[in-house]
């Protein structure tokens, strides 16, 4: 092992390589003529954020809306949380685009969403004729649809690297239609293959069932705690999300009327989502260091790789945790190739 050649990991690709001469130094943002209000509304925001979210989750019985109340308590908090914290200059390049600007792809991302997650809610039901066929097709469409929209706001923003290059260039954006392609056409169309993913499912169910997000349960066998909690939290907010009927001896009754529902959409989404996160992730941090090409090629290689595939389609702890640590590491790759300011 003492053998192997190093790895450097401030090795610049030379399609990005900087030259050789000082950078010069930035201009000081300017302050803001009311820095008191500012943080006056981000903790406002973050305070009202964080009632929702408890008044969702503490409610008894349930409140209606409960998963969408707390939602939107969690985005409003987190939000002005991090504008609370945030010491780095103002953005100047979003305030400077009009509104008129992001409406076009604001309202394709709004349509794209709710055609998702309408095409998901009715695949939950049973009730799309031709069902297996007709998600197959409309589910990834709907969802790169949704992608695309908000990578063209995103462009406009000024949030993407290289404003320059066309979004038909961007490997990041292919790597994510391909994973699209690979995993997501047949996801919920076949039964529980995996006698844990029946398992994982049965505790989320009873998280909803027993309106009890803390203490975990499995049928019989009484306090579930020995897998993390992410995994069951996400199914369990997925079959709310999506209409799952929850209650026992439920969730496939409507199989008596001749329907097809299929819950193992609900399921298995959550692990998808995380699945495009984690490589894309992975795959923007690798970027900065051996380039586009190489690291778009690896992110393809680990999306064909057998056991990362199988995973990616199950209801499993494992995706659950190591997603989100190829995310962190992609993240931590982009930390130490940024400039200390950034």
């Amino acid at each position: 092992m003492n053998d192997a050649p190093s790895v450097s990991l401030e090795r610049e690709p030379p399609e990005r390589a900087l030259p050789e001469r000082a950078l010069p130094e930035r201009e000081l943002p300017a302050v803001s003529a009311s820095p008191v209000r500012g943080r006056a509304l981000a903790l406002a925001a973050t305070l009202t954020g964080l009632l929702l979210a408890l008044l969702a989750m503490a409610a008894r019985p349930g409140l209606p809306g409960g998963l969408w109340l707390g939602a939107l308590g969690i985005v409003l908090g987190s939000g002005g949380a991090l504008a609370l914290t945030h010491r780095g200059p103002a953005p100047t390049v979003a305030e400077s685009v009009p509104g008129s600007m992001l409406l076009g792809p604001g309202l394709q991302a709004l349509a794209a969403l709710l055609t998702f997650w309408l095409a998901l809610r009715l695949a939950v039901q049973g009730v799309v004729p031709a069902q297996t066929a007709v998600l197959a097709l409309v589910v990834p469409g709907a969802f790169l649809w949704l992608v695309l929209s908000l990578a063209v706001a995103a462009g406009r923003l000024g949030w993407l690297p290289e404003p320059e290059r066309p979004l038909w260039r961007r490997h990041g954006l292919w790597l994510i239609v391909a994973i699209t392609v690979l995993y997501l056409p047949r996801l919920g169309s076949f039964g529980l293959i995996d006698c844990w993913e029946t398992h994982y499912g049965e505790v989320a169910r009873e998280v909803l069932s027993r309106d009890d997000w803390i203490s975990l349960w499995w049928a019989q066998d009484g306090w579930f705690y020995s897998k993390p909690v992410l995994n069951f939290w996400a199914q369990a907010l997925s079959f709310s999300a999506l209409g799952v009927a929850w209650a026992p001896d439920e969730m496939i009754r409507s199989v008596e009327l001749g329907l097809t529902p299929q819950p193992e959409w609900a399921a298995r989404l959550p692990i998808y989502l995380l699945t495009v996160l984690g490589q894309w992730f992975s795959y923007a941090g690798a970027r900065r260091y051996v380039g586009r090409w190489a690291a778009f090629l690896g992110s393809l290689v680990l999306a064909s790789t057998p056991y990362w595939y199988l995973l990616a389609r199950q209801s499993m702890a494992d995706m659950a945790y190591v997603a989100p640590l190829a995310a962190a590491m992609g993240c931590l790759l982009l930390a130490l190739h940024s400039e200390p300011e950034a």
